[in-house]
């Protein structure tokens, strides 16, 4: 998991051969790695093509590292193996955990995510703010979701920015 201090990563050598035979046949992707996961990109490829092929990735992935301590996930655009446990969400906690323990309590969080991985760090924002309704009055949390345009996000970060100023909660 990820407080292991010496994880197993021989998996990324096959996951990288296989992901590698997937490249060679899909034009437009490629293959990332991101130390803790390998990620198999095909954004750039024609996407029923790609996705297919993601499909089909996932699965010969799933087989092959079965026994590795890792998870095979689906996203928009990419296929993803990492290490099991290691996640956005993991690391939101322990940034926000530092940084409250160096500068004192966090009083505000941008979060913007656009896809199934975002998830665990919305989750771990949620889990760290607390919420409202449990009676929570030290902190304002507000969730806000919007269009998967770049103009939705900067008119949430617009308003957001005008409720700081403020001193209000703008969402």
């Amino acid at each position: 998991h990820c407080m292991q201090t010496n994880p197993d990563y021989t998996w990324q050598s096959y996951a990288f051969e296989i992901m590698r035979q997937y490249v060679k046949r899909t034009q437009g992707s490629f293959i990332e790695s991101k130390g803790s996961a390998l990620v198999w990109q095909y954004r750039d490829a024609d996407q029923h093509f790609g996705s297919w092929q993601a499909k089909e990735l996932s699965t010969n992935l799933k087989d092959l590292l079965f026994g590795f301590d890792v998870e095979i996930v689906n996203g928009k655009g990419h296929v993803e193996v990492k290490l099991r446990g290691v996640n956005k969400g993991v690391a939101c906690t322990r940034v926000l955990a530092k940084v409250t323990q160096l500068f004192g309590e966090v009083d505000f969080v941008l979060c913007i995510g656009d896809d199934r991985s975002d998830e665990a760090m919305f989750e771990a924002l949620t889990a760290y703010f607390g919420n409202d309704e449990e009676g929570n009055d030290s902190t304002s949390s507000q969730v806000s979701t919007t269009d998967e345009t770049s103009e939705g996000a900067r008119s949430e970060i617009d308003a957001a920015a005008r409720g700081v100023a403020t001193g209000s909660s703008p969402l």
